[in-house]
């Protein structure tokens, strides 16, 4: 997958002692007018990245924003903001965010590890490993553990039951398995893509079925281990939960904390740092002796059809959603938010480009154009002389 591959070794030997550029945090003041959409970037646009985050965290004070862009020249990490407005400490490299959503990509990438060694297959049902749960069947056909990793499983995002993320965190595996007992699938499993978390959610309950144990263990024995991502854990321990930044809702109102209940774990339960989630995207993008090389072919592997609608995301990789660029190959993406966070993950495999944006504010219009914007700021790295645009790089 790496075209650039000496780069993103560097950048994994400067991930042990990277330090913010820009680490001071924002003073606290009035909440001001949102900061405005951006269209175009400038010639660098990582340049202008700490001025736009003390734009959004001006707007939305006592919260922090951490960035990382890795690419063939190497690996800027951008920090603005505070933990909390009761807790100045600056948010920075080895601060933990939870990862709401982007814990699905993790989840298929334990999947894919089960796959390689024999252990499950992605076109099993998941009935198989999971006893005692009714799951829907329509038309004689089973949802498979790859339906519930490309969410074609035919399940809705959430149950009815549970509207709202308060009532989620109050929602237990009992009520999901009563309410799938009674769901009537609307199409075949297979037959159509929407978004799931509770396909994911059942995906790790599966998993960790045939496994003997728990999911977070699972995980910790077959992903976090092998990459080295110290920080990347579902259950905190007593210094990672002195790093976690407090989430927050859009008005910028502290979220008392609580861990992401059981019955969303596999879908968003994961917490992490910019730091290894950049050492993610650079073990993506190379080495070749990286141990679940394998493994993370296989995620972009398969290939559903995500909806028309959404020409940016046209297909569903496990975990994974794969856009297209006119020149530069694949765009490999995954966002998440939630319970007081973003996150967002994307990767150029043909350029060896990627970001990290990781935030304790749930504020989807700002910090989604900006995610946008960042995107912009791929242009400024070094193109492959076949793609080579002006000096920098063409993503649309």
């Amino acid at each position: 997958m790496l075209k650039v591959g000496s780069a993103v070794l560097s950048a994994l030997v400067l991930l042990q002692a990277c330090t913010p550029e820009h680490s001071r945090p924002a003073e606290p003041q009035a909440a001001q007018s949102p900061a405005p959409k951006l269209k175009t970037a400038p010639a660098r646009p990582d340049d202008e990245i700490p001025g736009l985050l003390a734009k959004i965290t001006a707007v939305h004070p006592g919260t922090g924003i951490v960035v990382g862009l890795i690419g063939p020249t190497g690996l800027r990490i951008f920090s603005r903001g505070v933990f909390d407005k009761n807790d100045q400490r600056p948010v920075g490299p080895d601060t933990e965010f939870e990862l709401a959503s982007v814990t699905k990509v993790f989840t298929s990438l334990v999947l894919a590890d089960m796959v390689r060694h024999g252990e499950v297959a992605l076109d099993d049902p998941a009935a198989k490993y999971l006893p005692g749960v009714k799951m829907p069947i329509r038309n004689g056909k089973q949802i498979t553990l790859v339906d519930l990793a490309t969410m074609t499983s035919g399940l809705p995002s959430d149950p009815p039951d549970a509207p709202d993320e308060e009532s989620e965190a109050n929602y237990g595996l009992g009520r999901l398995d009563a309410f799938l007992a009674t769901y009537k699938l609307t199409r075949d499993p297979g037959a159509e893509w929407e978004y799931s978390n509770i396909g994911i959610t059942l995906l790790a309950r599966a998993l960790a079925s045939r496994a003997g144990k728990p999911f977070p263990t699972l995980f910790n024995e077959r992903v976090a281990g092998p990459l080295g991502l110290k920080d990347t854990v579902f259950d905190l321990a007593p210094e990672q939960r002195s790093r976690l930044a407090p989430g927050h809702d859009e008005t910028s109102e502290t979220m008392p904390y609580a861990p992401v209940p059981e019955v969303l774990l596999g879908a968003g339960g994961l917490n992490s740092t910019a730091n290894d989630m950049l050492k993610f995207l650079a073990l993506e993008l190379g080495p070749a002796d990286n141990p679940l090389k394998d493994d993370l072919a296989l995620l972009l592997s398969i290939d559903r059809p995500i909806s028309p609608d959404i020409p940016d995301q046209a297909h569903q990789a496990l975990g994974w959603a794969v856009g297209a660029t006119k020149t530069l190959g694949p765009l490999i993406n995954k966002e998440g938010g939630g319970f007081g966070y973003q996150s967002y993950l994307v990767y150029l495999p043909e350029t060896g480009t990627g970001i990290v944006v990781l935030s304790n504010i749930f504020a989807d219009d700002e910090l989604g154009d900006f995610g946008d914007y960042l995107l912009g700021a791929i242009k400024a790295w070094p193109c492959p002389p076949s793609t080579t645009t002006g000096g920098g790089c063409e993503v649309n």
